[in-house]
């Protein structure tokens, strides 16, 4: 199958998968903000982003090596040699989390403090698995059994909190479940436990994956002094109450993470494939700029269909997060595309770049929100979270073009604009009418500008004999 054909298809598939996933937790909203209140729920996603970052560093975030390495093998029992040395690392981290996990319970009161612990663990296995499917390219296993954690999540939530009046530590219980049985379908289908062979354990190839991870590992510190830190600080100087909003806000904003995160997944596989391929940088080049496109309009898109169903899916309590959506967008869909640009230094292998643009992004970050914050409140956190996004994929572009000489074309200054007018129209009109043309207007302009991926997909899988 080619290169090509093979990006469109597993990009069919994560967004059939994702979105539908994406859209279950969005359709959940409405139940957390009617049950909980913005300071309960601030305290919440405080927590878990605490322990989303905290568990993938103590486990050296190995997942990422698995992925990168495995396609270094071309034998099915050397993929499961990689999966078997990763275990080791798994065992190790188990170790480093539940030693520094009781020494942080000792310094910070959680509630519920078992299901953090146990939240932490379960989130660093299914990463792992949801990589171990990955690394043999068992997209719909991948994909299937994310939709099913997806569906025990929900139904589990909406069981404990409105016919048992379960509080938040139904959410914790509901990801952990909904964690497990994903964990199981990946074991059951690829047996990655049972094809353990203690033979094949090498401690040169343990510590070249945790070479290659550590950088994204150190980024992961890094990166936490982004959105994070930001929750810190909200926290601190503002409330429980505007750390609420600010995590409908981006509960919201993060719809434009499908669309990206869907081409990611398909990228990632399809730039490991390219790695010996003498023509990659041009199809880097190309694969960045219809990303770029495709962020802006998108968000410029979604920044309108929020406006108009907002005050239909959250409670009244949280309106006021609605006036940081712009921002948190524009943030959202910067960073989702530096991590697009990030895949480049991955499938190179020079993961340090991910590491220096996310620490001088975070320093940006850390500068900022103590001198906006103060002034303007949460827009000002918002404000400094969208500078410190847009500083890291401005990093990374202008490393990718010191390295690769890969650049944005100048069309790109056009879809900056078509965001921005997209912004003031937000803010100005209140008309659903006018807010639904402008969005109509929007999907013309996005057919036009991406025509040429739509004709590609239309040629692949209309016209299986022709091919651009």
């Amino acid at each position: 199958m080619s290169i090509i054909k093979r990006f469109f298809i597993t990009s069919g598939t994560y967004f059939i998968g994702n979105v539908l996933s994406k859209l279950i937790a969005f359709f959940l909203l409405p139940l957390y903000t009617f049950y909980f209140s913005p300071e309960e729920f601030g305290e919440y996603d405080l927590v878990v982003t605490i322990i989303s970052f905290f568990a993938p560093i103590a486990f050296f975030q190995i997942w990422d090596g698995i992925f990168r390495f495995s396609f270094d093998k071309a034998e099915i029992d050397e993929k499961y040699a990689v999966i078997t040395n990763s275990y080791v690392v798994m065992v190790l981290g188990f170790t480093i989390y539940t030693f520094a996990f009781g020494v942080l319970g000792s310094t910070i009161s959680f509630n519920y403090m078992w299901l953090v612990y146990l939240y932490g663990i379960a989130i660093a296995f299914q990463y792992q698995y949801t990589f171990i499917s990955r690394s043999f390219m068992k997209n719909n296993l991948f994909v299937m059994s994310g939709l099913l954690n997806s569906i025990f999540s929900a139904v589990i939530n909406i069981t404990l909190i409105t016919k048992f009046e379960f509080g938040l530590e139904s959410l914790y219980i509901a990801s952990i479940v909904g964690s497990l049985v994903q964990i199981f379908i990946i074991e059951i289908s690829l047996n990655p436990l049972k094809k353990i062979n203690f033979a094949k354990l090498n401690l040169n190839l343990q510590l070249n994956m945790i070479k290659f991870s550590f950088p994204l590992c150190i980024a992961a510190v890094a990166y936490w002094m982004l959105s994070g830190y930001t929750k810190i600080v909200i926290l601190q100087n503002l409330g429980s109450y505007s750390n609420g909003l600010f995590a409908v806000a981006f509960r919201f904003t993060s719809m434009i993470a499908i669309v990206v995160t869907v081409f990611q997944y398909a990228w990632n596989e399809m730039a490991y494939l390219m790695v010996g391929d003498k023509n990659r940088l041009l199809k880097y080049q190309k694969g960045i700029n219809y990303i770029f496109n495709a962020v802006l309009i998108g968000s410029s898109i979604f920044m309108l269909i929020i406006k108009i169903i907002f005050p239909y899916f959250i409670n009244s309590a949280y309106y006021e997060a609605l006036m940081i959506i712009p921002l948190a967008l524009i943030g959202v869909a910067a960073n989702a595309f530096a991590n697009f640009v990030g895949t480049i230094f991955m499938a190179e292998k020079i993961t340090k770049w991910i590491f220096w643009t996310t620490l001088v992004a975070s320093g940006v970050n850390f500068v900022m929100l103590w001198i906006l914050t103060p002034i303007f409140g949460l827009q000002g956190s918002v404000a400094a979270l969208c500078i410190s996004f847009i500083t890291l994929a401005i990093l990374r572009l202008i490393k990718v073009w010191r390295i690769f000489k890969i650049n944005l074309s100048y069309s790109c200054i056009i879809y900056i604009s078509l965001l921005l007018v997209t912004v003031l129209i937000f803010y100005k009109v209140d008309n659903t009418i006018t807010l639904s043309i402008c969005i109509l207007m929007l999907f013309g302009v996005a057919l036009y500008s991406l025509k040429n991926i739509f004709l590609v997909f239309l040629k692949k899988f209309i016209n299986s004999n022709k091919y651009i």
